[in-house]
């Protein structure tokens, strides 16, 4: 090769490496805004009279304490407590007291027999003996639900609590049945530290 081409070369070589590094020196190594950084971020938006918001991110400043809620249980005291279970007690009895059909067999009363006290016992008894003899020329019931506790009160031994129900007769041969709201006033008193029903009275 002759030798001028191989100058020519050289020469051409050297200019590709020195345009690569002015490239490099340039481009690559130009200071640029960090787009990482935050503050970098908001000020290239600032300069376009916009802010750029961050998606799913929540901006708190370093001086605002968000306080943390925590939701505690009311602290009920004993005879708090007492009063809630004696009237759920009331509702319970009431509801069952009152459900019954012509061809229960007083279920109704026997299972509440557990919670009477001895004389309430022994008035269900007679009544249940009272209201046995005769079959049932046709099938009825009633249903009876708890709907509130209209008043109460309750002292150390005894007490007395209304319970508002809704009722519904339902005449099992023709199908028809009527409703209506009743109150019971059941008396309770305190025996072994137990609550017993003492009487039950619809008003």
């Amino acid at each position: 090769m002759p030798r001028n081409v191989k100058m020519i070369l050289l020469i051409i070589g050297a200019l590709i490496v020195l345009a690569l590094i002015v490239w490099l020196v340039v481009f690559v190594t130009t200071d640029r805004p960090n787009l990482t950084d935050q503050s970098a971020v908001n000020a290239a938006g600032a300069d376009n009279g916009d802010s750029l918001p961050v998606p799913n991110r929540l901006v708190v400043n370093d001086n605002t304490t968000v306080p943390e809620t925590v939701a505690t249980a009311p602290v009920l005291d004993s005879a708090q407590a007492e009063s809630i279970a004696l009237e759920q007690l009331a509702r319970t009895f009431a509801a069952r007291f009152g459900s019954y059909s012509n061809q229960s067999n007083f279920e109704n009363i026997k299972d509440l027999q557990q919670f009477m006290t001895p004389s309430m016992r022994a008035w269900s008894d007679q009544y249940i003996a009272d209201n046995s003899a005769g079959a049932a020329s046709s099938h009825w019931g009633v249903i009876t639900n708890a709907l509130a506790i209209a008043s109460s009160a309750i002292g150390a031994d005894s007490a007395t609590i209304v319970v508002t129900t809704r009722r519904k007769e339902i005449n099992g041969q023709s199908g028809e049945y009527k409703t209506y709201n009743q109150d019971l006033k059941l008396m309770f008193k305190s025996s072994s530290q137990m609550w017993l029903v003492d009487g039950a009275y619809w008003q």
